[in-house]
This record gives C-alpha cells, structure tokens and sequence, in this order.
C-alpha cells in the first residue's frame, strides 16, 4: 500500500495579468501623401519640358509602446505552425515563427555552374532587377525620372505633336507610362527606358484609324534563325531602335490627353495634343513604323521572305543576310562578319539606332553560344513567374501533369474571378518557346479558359510547381547538326468525353 506524499502548501498568487494588444498602425491612405510639385512656370509654349512630381509615403506611425509599468509576460510565446496546405505558398503569418528556413528553397533547383562567368553575370543582373508599374511608383526614383524627361524630349525633338485647344467633337485619346530596362551584353544596365503610350483602345475606326495590321517575327522563325545560325556559325548581331515609331507619319487627325507630369499652359484653354506622327499604342502605330522600314530595306536590296514578311534577305551563300524584324528590335545575321558591319552602319544613318552586339537577350530570350551549339532559356521569365505566383518556395514535381487525367467542363468548383486563370495560362504559353515538356498540358487548359474550375487551376499550379524543378532548362542547337528536316506524329482515339469529335493529331518538326 502506497502512501500519498503529503503536500507542499502553496501560497496564493495572483494570476498573470495579460498586456493590452498592440495598437494597430495607421493604414497608409491616399490622403496620407503629399502632393507632388511640378517645377515648371506655365506658359503656353509647345516645348514645356516633364518634370514629374516626386511622391514620398509618409511612414505609418509605429505601434504604441508598453509602458514601463506595465506587466511583462512570464512565458514566452509558444511557436505555432502553419497549416500543411499553405507550405506550397509564400504567407506573412504573424503566428508564424519567422526564423523558420523554407523548406525547398530555390537555391537547391537552381544552379550557375554550367555558365560561363561573363554569362553567369548576364543572368543575375537581369533575375534581380525590377521594372516600376505605375506613374506614381517611377516618381520615387531618379534614373525613371530622367528616363521620362529623356522621352519628352525626343518627342519634342522630333516634333511628334502640338499643344493645341480641343477642337468641339472630337474625342481625346489618352496616355501611360510603360517602363522598361535595357541591358548591354555583359548584364549591366544599359539604359532606363521609358515610353509614353497612347490608349489606342479608345481610338474609333473610320474616325481615328483604317488600317491596322503590321507583321512582326514569328517566334518559330526566331527559333528556326538561332538553329540555323547555330549550324552555319553565322554572325548574329542585335540592333535596337530608338523611338521607332516616331518615324512614321501619321494621316489621321487624333488628339491625346497631356502626358501625367506634364506642365499644363495656362494660356490655352481645353489643351490637348495634337499629333503630328504616331506614338506608341496608336492603332496605325506599327504599320506605318513597318512601312517606314520596309522601304529603307528595300532601297538597301532586301527583300522580304514569303514564309514571314518581317524576314529580309539578301544575296546568297557567302554574301547571305538576313534581317529579322520584331517592331524595333532586329537581328542581322550572315556568315561575313563585314557585310553584317555595313548593314548595322546603313541602318544607323537611317534611324536613330543602339548597337546592342551579339544576340545575348532577344523578347526574354536569353542565348548563350559557345563553340558547341547556342542555348535558348527563359530563366528570367520563370522565375518571374513563380514569383508573382507565390510559389517560391513550394515543395516541387516531378511531371507537369498527373497521369491519367482529362479535364472536362464539370470537374469542380467554378472560379469567381477567372482573370489569374487568364493570366497564368497566358504566360505559361509564352514559356512553351522554349519548354515543349509543357505543351501538352497548357494546351489542355487553354480549352477551358471561358469558364475554368478549381480543378483546372490546381493543374496549372502544378505546373508551376514542375518548373521549379530546372527553371533554367531551355533549347539547345547543336552546331554539328546538319540542315534535314524530320518530322514526328501521334495519334490517339478521343478519350476526351466533353470532345467526341475526332482523333487528336499531334506533329513535330526538328531540325537535325
């Protein structure tokens, strides 16, 4: 028989008083910010010079401070975990221990070592700059305010409109800033650079425009020039165009809104820009920049491909060149390394144009050549997008797609908001240039984005999730291929039940 240990009496305590809660700080409103002041006396001369308003946040107040005297907690507090389902996502939990390292970091799928250092520095420089999205957002930093005074003053220079009073019935098109880095071949910052945009979606046709279709490069003839190029050791250069689309005329009579930033005359009442030539994001824009470039190429000896019009050619064998045009950004290509030097110099004397050297980055395209072949990544865009994504540090895949599955129209939960659906399907479809493992899958959703599901959401997510795996995985051309063409096909009974129509095809060209 056990005896019971007698027990310690213990002296009453009071309980342990709980701190008041923290004051929340005070959300940061648009009140809260000063207006920014435009240095500029009001005149009414059409050369008025940007000077765009710096806007600086006002810090939020701090939370309040416990007093001296108030009780202090006896226990430290007890850690708390996240729910499972949220390990795929970046959260800013509160509860959350913070000094908790995630558990798939990027690093441990990512690796540098199979660059060279010259392009190991392209790829860093590019990953970890950040373009500003908002007028206000470029106002807080000096190089986009030179940047847009840079703009104004090419437009001024080449008297792209005229201050002018709003004539009655005629409707105002308006305008934005879009941002945009440009890089030398090295990964160092070239330039800022910042284009003023017309709304041309509010242009009326028959009113403010006729025509409107201008070609640009097809992204498989870009492919097919770098395999080519890759195979006959071609010189591949790039050119840039500065303000390309102030070269064009422009016959229709359209009238913009003053760009934000922009000194307002006080001596002209209702003042709107008229312009002379077209801007960016007019309807007419690109054709008449195309029109422009066409006859200068012309007048060089160039003639357009009948496979892709945007392609010039010229000559043949040693003497070949080849001009690829995307709106302002050009490769020239050729296996004599003189006559691509007096293409570039032709060019130059005709437009205003930046010689960027060898194709290094081409519409997100990062190439890296080597005697070997020339290898195509979309590194920058996919990280880009895991990013925006949330899933940084998600626990990756191994297959872009789970086995055995066909989406249909009734799989799930409708989505309330289908625009990130949109959105995402959009950008993994710009992936697919250079990732063909994802085809089949983005395809797959892409015939749902009229009315997506939940089911067809985490599918896309889980493609993302497979990208994390190599996100530097690309297109690579061997230059010991030779020039034959070889295709591949499949085929498969409909298994699909919400598509009863036919047997789906699949084909594929390579280049050996």
């Amino acid at each position: 028989m056990v005896s019971e240990p007698a027990s310690t009496p213990l002296s009453p305590s009071p309980p342990p008083k709980t701190p008041s809660p923290p004051t929340a700080p005070t959300p940061l409103s648009p009140s809260s910010l000063p207006t920014g002041s435009i240095s500029s006396s009001p005149s009414s001369s059409d050369t008025s010079s940007l000077s765009p308003p710096i806007i600086q946040a006002t810090p939020a107040s701090s939370s309040t401070s416990p007093s001296p005297s108030s009780p202090l907690r006896r226990y430290p507090d007890r850690v708390r975990q996240a729910p499972q389902y949220l390990s795929d996502y970046e959260c800013q939990l509160h509860s959350v221990s913070a000094a908790k390292s995630p558990k798939f970091p990027m690093t441990s799928y990512m690796s540098y070592d199979c660059l060279t250092p010259d392009f190991q520095s392209f790829v860093l420089n590019i990953s970890q700059v950040q373009e500003p999205r908002t007028f206000e957002e470029a106002c807080t930093q000096p190089c986009w305010q030179q940047a847009m005074n840079s703009e104004t003053s090419a437009l001024i220079d080449n008297h792209t409109s005229d201050i002018v009073s709003l004539p009655p019935w005629k409707k105002v098109v308006g305008n934005s800033w879009v941002y945009k880095i440009k890089f030398n071949p090295n990964g160092t910052i070239e330039r800022h650079r910042a284009r003023l945009v017309a709304k041309g979606f509010t242009q009326k046709y028959g009113v403010d425009y006729l025509e409107t279709f201008s070609p640009v490069a097809k992204l498989n003839t870009v492919k097919t020039l770098l395999a080519v190029g890759a195979i006959k050791n071609w010189f591949m250069d790039q050119l840039d165009v500065s303000n390309a689309f102030l070269n064009g005329d422009l016959d229709e009579e359209v009238y913009m809104s003053l760009p934000p930033g922009f000194p307002i005359p006080e001596s002209i009442p209702n003042p709107v820009c008229r312009l002379n030539k077209s801007l960016y994001g007019l309807k007419q824009a690109s054709r008449q920049w195309y029109f422009k470039l066409t006859s200068a190429l012309l007048e060089y000896g160039f003639s357009p491909s009948h496979s892709d019009h945007s392609m010039f050619v010229k000559g043949s064998g040693d003497s070949f060149l080849v001009i690829l045009v995307y709106v302002d950004d050009m490769i020239v290509a050729g296996p004599d390394q003189h006559l691509v030097s007096s293409v570039k110099t032709f060019l130059q004397g005709q437009f205003k144009i930046r010689d960027l050297g060898p194709l290094r980055y081409f519409l997100g395209l990062e190439i890296a050549r080597n005697t070997s072949g020339l290898m195509v990544t979309q590194r920058k865009n996919c990280l880009e997008l895991l990013k925006d994504a949330g899933l940084t540090d998600c626990k990756p895949v191994r297959t872009p797609m789970d086995i055995k599955v066909w989406f249909t129209t009734s799989d799930g939960e409708p989505l309330k908001d289908i625009t990130q659906f949109r959105s995402l399907i959009g950008r993994l479809h710009y992936l697919t240039i250079t990732r063909p493992d994802i085809c089949f899958v983005v395809q797959q959703l892409s015939q749902f984005q009229m009315a997506p599901t939940t089911v067809h959401l985490k599918a896309a997510i889980r493609v993302l999730k497979y990208l994390k795996n190599s996100p530097g995985q690309g297109l690579f051309f061997s230059s010991s291929s030779s020039l034959q063409l070889y295709g591949y096909s499949d085929s498969g009974l409909s298994v699909r039940t919400h598509v009863v129509r036919s047997r789906v095809i699949a084909l594929c060209l390579e280049l050996l």
